[in-house]
């Protein structure tokens, strides 16, 4: 049944054609051609289209956070955006957006009040929460490969399951690895800290409980409280008069030292530059080393120990 025009018709309507023209517009009907509003549509049932819904102004909710763009049992296959074009809407102290990954491990993310938050992963023990895939924090910074994290300043991951911090490492692409980078400049990455595998690497020195190791020549104060055992590791130490050794404690120094005379008695020096040169036990036992003296192979000190 189609719409009776007056027109067409050439003549008046008819009561039955006037009813079956307002009965027209309470079944579904399909447009050929465009459909033109100039004011506002207001559909209380579905909108099916074979074509693509052109619309040049906004398409909005008739209610803040009432309508839903798709459903579990019809969603739409891709959504394309424009560049940080994506607000999420909201109370600043409560959740204003979740978002999840069926099919994928990740059951859900919600972001809350600036903060991420990952749902369990499937299998994860309670508790416990995951963010997948690489990522990065900080400015200049990315992470490249699979499962790496990157936080700093202009530092760089380039290999799966590596953590980077710091600012401007020299990166590396082994996998697995822990970077701490303290470079200044793209022209000038290094790396304080570099462990992967059974190698860690330290470029610096470090002082722990104790213990301090240096690769360079140095100046420094050196204060060993009482009761201590410390130990002082470099190739060229030169301590300042303000060092000093508490009661009952021994500062032992491995390399070419020179210390304050207050210090002396209470301080066991090893010159490296004259231990023995030998690769073996047997080698350093003929060249005259006792069994538990110290000898030289290389870079490496060793101990004689048959």
């Amino acid at each position: 049944m189609a719409l009776t025009y007056r027109s067409t018709k050439g003549s008046p309507l008819t009561i039955e054609e006037i009813d079956n023209n307002f009965a027209f517009f309470t079944g579904s009907h399909s447009i050929t051609g465009s459909l033109t509003i100039s004011g506002s549509l207001i559909v209380s049932g579905s909108i099916l289209s074979t074509e693509a819904l052109q619309v040049s102004g906004a398409l909005n909710p008739v209610d803040s956070g009432g309508s839903s763009l798709g459903d579990p049992q019809y969603y739409w296959g891709e959504l394309y955006l424009s560049s940080a074009s994506v607000n999420f809407m909201g109370s600043p102290n409560n959740q204003i957006a979740s978002i999840k990954a069926y099919g994928e491990n990740v059951q859900g993310a919600s972001f809350v009040n600036g903060n991420v938050y990952i749902a369990p992963n499937i299998g994860t023990p309670a508790g416990f929460k995951n963010l997948r895939g690489s990522f990065s924090v900080g400015t200049g910074s990315y992470a490249a490969g699979t499962g790496s994290v990157t936080f700093g300043r202009f530092v760089q991951a380039n290999g799966n399951y590596q953590t980077v911090v710091g600012a401007f490492n020299q990166v590396n692409s082994n996998s697995n690895s822990f970077i701490i980078g303290n470079g200044t400049g793209t022209g000038s990455r290094s790396n304080l800290l570099f462990a992967s595998g059974s190698l860690i690497q330290v470029t610096g020195s470090i002082i722990a409980n104790g213990v301090y190791m240096t690769p360079q020549t140095i100046t420094k104060d050196i204060e060993v409280p009482s009761n201590t055992n410390a130990l002082l590791i470099g190739p060229s130490i030169y301590l300042n008069a303000t060092s000093s050794v508490g009661e009952n404690s021994v500062l032992t120094v491995l390399g070419d030292v020179a210390y304050p005379s207050n210090i002396t008695a209470n301080s066991i020096t090893l010159n490296l530059n004259t231990l023995v040169q030998a690769t073996n036990d047997t080698e350093a036992a003929a060249a005259g080393v006792n069994i538990g003296g110290l000898y030289r192979s290389g870079n490496y000190i060793l101990v004689r120990l048959t």
